[in-house]
Parts: structure tokens; sequence; C-alpha cells
């Protein structure tokens, strides 16, 4: 089985989910763009799955989470006074 065929295949693709806890973080890290995807969409099953299994790579996420959240359009997002 390749690290790929992890990748979520719909929004209920818990069993693939869990079984990427069972790979370093060198192993997934080809797949992290399209696990960022799958998080568009907290109400996802897949999303508050993933939410609780990537952090456990720690800094490795973190060059592809700002790529990734960089590119998004954050022009409507409300700003709070501080």
């Amino acid at each position: 089985m390749s690290i790929r065929d992890l990748i979520p295949k719909h929004k209920h693709d818990l069993e693939n989910v869990r079984k990427i806890e069972q790979y370093s973080a060198v192993e997934i890290i080809e797949t992290l763009p399209e696990l960022f995807e799958w998080l568009q969409d907290i109400n996802w099953p897949v999303a508050k799955e993933l939410t609780r299994i990537l952090p456990q790579y720690g800094d490795v996420l973190l060059p592809h989470r700002n790529s990734y959240f960089g590119k998004r359009d954050v022009s409507n997002t409300p700003t709070f006074a501080t």
C-alpha cells in the first residue's frame, strides 16, 4: 500500500485517515497538501480526525501549512481590534 492510498476518498473516510498515524512525518510529507485540503470544512468527519492526528507531526507541518493557508483568500476574514 502506498501512503498516497491513505488520502481520504470522501468526507467519511475515517478508516484511511486513522491509518495515517502509523506513518512517520517523513513518510506522510508528500500527502500534506491533499490532507490540508480536507481541513476546508471542520464539519467533515475526516477534518475532525485530521485535527487530532496531524499535530503529532509537529514542525514538519509548518512549511506546508503556511504554504497552503498562505494561498487562501482571506480578504473577507474579519479582523479583531486588540
